[in-house]
């Protein structure tokens, strides 16, 4: 599904990427979390975020991202998100490791995992993108002792070129 989304984005040539890109983002999924024994799944809080990309390895091609993000569900949390994400030479996928820590008005903290793809819009340098990321929240004193939450997130985003 994810691929299909950004294949059907436009014909734009595969193997384009950005030294520079801006990415507006929004996402949702499930979360787990819970205590004493018991897991409990929910919808996972609406992921907004804005990202910007710098390349700084050209084979594979390899970036350096990092933004502002804003959890909206039942409460609202701000905070950031880091990483690098490689793509393979001329594929539309992408594969991301990084962080992400949601800092007021609670605290939750932990890495992040995504694999996705983008797909270039015919005649612009803008492209869109679709990833499913799973974060695992390790730290922070929204967790009760000794829990783990996580989420697992299908995320939708727009990229426009910076230079």
């Amino acid at each position: 599904m994810i691929a299909g989304v950004c294949v059907a984005a436009g014909t734009a040539r595969a193997d384009y990427t950005p030294l520079t890109a801006i990415e507006v983002r929004a996402g949702s999924g499930v979360a787990v979390g819970g205590g004493a024994g018991i897991s409990i799944w929910r919808v996972a809080p609406v992921n907004l975020s804005l990202r910007g990309e710098y390349a700084f390895l050209a084979e594979p091609w390899t970036s350096a991202y990092g933004g502002l993000l804003i959890e909206a569900g039942t409460r609202v949390g701000y905070g950031f998100d880091a990483g690098v994400r490689v793509r393979p030479s001329g594929s539309r996928w992408r594969v991301a490791a990084g962080a992400r820590a949601v800092v007021a008005p609670y605290g939750v903290y932990g890495p992040t995992f995504a694999v996705g793809a983008c797909g270039g819009i015919a005649g612009s340098r803008t492209r869109l993108c679709a990833d499913g990321e799973v974060a695992a929240f390790l730290w922070g004193g929204d967790l009760p002792d000794g829990r783990v939450a996580g989420q697992a997130v299908l995320g939708l985003g727009i990229q426009f070129d910076a230079w």
